[in-house]
Order: C-alpha cells, then structure tokens, then sequence
C-alpha cells in the first residue's frame, strides 16, 4: 500500500521487493541444482540469464500491452521503479533464454529446467509484495448487495481493502477493491511449497516439475484474473471476457498437462 520502504521517496518498494524476489530465487535454483549434480557456475549464469531476459520480456509484453502510451510517452519506457511488468512476458522470455543456454552449456535439459521453475513462484510470490505497495496489479472495486461499489469502511466486507490517498499509490484510493496482489502472493508461495513437496516425494521423472508449475501458475493465475481491476494496464485478447494472461494461459496449460501426463522423460528421479 505504501510504494516507498520506511517513507524514503527513492526507496521504491517495487524495485526493492523485486530484489529480494531475485536473490531468494537464484538462491533457491542454486541450492536445488547442487543438489541435483550440477554445476555451480551454470547454474549461477542462468539464472542471470533468465533475471536479465525476464526483465525484458516482462516489460516488451507490457509496452505492447500498452503501445499507444508509450508510443506518447517514450521516455516512460524504461521506468520499471514503480511496476510495469507483465509477468508472462518475463516466464516466456526467461524459458526461451534458458533453453538457449542450457544447450551451450550442455547440461540436461529438463534436469535444470525442473531447478529454475521450482524457483519461480517463490520469486513471484515475493516480487507480488511490490505491487502490493506500489498498487498496481490492482483488484475488482467490490460492491454491495446492490450493487454498489463500496467506498466505506462501515460496509467493506473483511476481505476488502482501500489505497492510501496521501501517499502516491497507482491504485484507486476512492473505493474499496479486492486484495489481487494478495491473492497472487498466496498462490504462488503455495505452488512453490507444493513443487519443493512434489520434487521430494513424488516426481518420477525429470521434466514433471516444470510441466507441474506451468499447470499450476496457469490455472491460479487464470482464476485470479477474475478479480483484477486494471483492465487498461493488463490488456484484454478478447475484450470484457478474456484478458492477455488468460489467453496465453490456454495453450500453455493444456501443453503442460499433456507433458505431464504422457511424456515420460528418459532420465528418472533417483
């Protein structure tokens, strides 16, 4: 709700949870790939690799989200500081620059991919706190049983939450909306539990985690979109009814579980 740390104006609290969601990520990435026999340095190139490539990806799916803004405003085209990414152009992006890499360095592919994406969500999960400060990535307003958008506190229901007014949020600061960033923070810290879970206990083969996060990101974030309220930033692939990141859930989705339930890698999980 506050987009500066401790009140400090060039202290972004975006670009700082961003940070943290990056070093927690490589850290994690790094611990489970030594775990599973690879090499350090390689792991610690990709995982550079996909930061720099996702930041790109994240941002060009966002700008052409929004070209007609940016095509006005050009100069606002590098100002990531306070939001501005789109994550499904960072997770393309990143998986495309790791398959890349992967293949120079000559490590097993679906072995290291399984490593990068049990990281992701984690990573997710904690750079959402961001927009949760700056206010972008904002919720539905939530109305009341008539309908009504809700603008006080007397008739907001437990869930619902307002903007600061005083502080410079990107998100409406005149009524009551729906906690989407929350929501996306909760989802994705539980899929990355459940894919720690999975990768101990249950995967089989190499490839299963991976195909198992992009299911699972796929569905949750599907299902959250339901509840975000910034129809103009996020783009719509059908207007009213079917948003970006919906849409390019579909095919993503339906490829994963198709792997994940059919394809048996080769290479097994001792």
């Amino acid at each position: 709700m506050y987009p500066s740390i401790f009140g400090i104006s060039y202290i972004h609290a975006y670009g700082f949870f961003a940070g943290v969601a990056i070093v927690a990520s490589i850290y994690v990435a790094t611990k489970l790939g030594i775990q599973s026999g690879l090499k350090e340095k390689y792991l610690t190139r990709l995982c550079i690799v996909g930061v720099v490539f996702g930041l790109i990806g994240g941002r060009l799916l966002y700008e052409i989200q929004n070209y007609e803004y940016f095509l006005k405003h050009p100069i606002d085209i590098l100002l990531i500081s306070q939001g501005g990414l789109t994550i499904y152009g960072a997770i393309i992006l990143a998986m495309i620059s790791w398959i890349i890499f992967i293949r120079i360095y000559k490590m097993p592919m679906l072995k290291t991919l399984d490593v990068l994406f049990v990281s992701v969500p984690l990573g997710l999960g904690i750079g959402r706190m961001g927009c949760f400060c700056a206010g972008c990535c904002y919720g539905k307003a939530v109305l009341d049983s008539t309908g009504n958008v809700i603008t006080t506190a007397a008739l907001a229901p437990w869930y619902a939450m307002k903007f600061p007014s005083d502080v410079g949020s990107i998100g409406p600061t005149d009524h009551y909306v729906y906690p989407a960033q929350l929501i996306e923070v909760i989802y994705n810290l539980l899929i990355f539990a459940g894919l720690m879970i999975f990768r101990k206990k249950f995967q089989k083969h190499d490839g299963q985690a991976t195909w198992l996060f992009l299911v699972l990101y796929g569905v949750c974030r599907s299902i959250a979109e339901i509840y975000r309220g910034d129809d103009i930033d996020r783009g719509f692939f059908i207007s009213g009814y079917l948003s970006t990141s919906q849409a390019i859930s579909i095919p993503i989705v339906l490829f994963a579980l198709y792997m994940l339930i059919f394809y048996k890698s080769p290479s097994k999980i001792k």
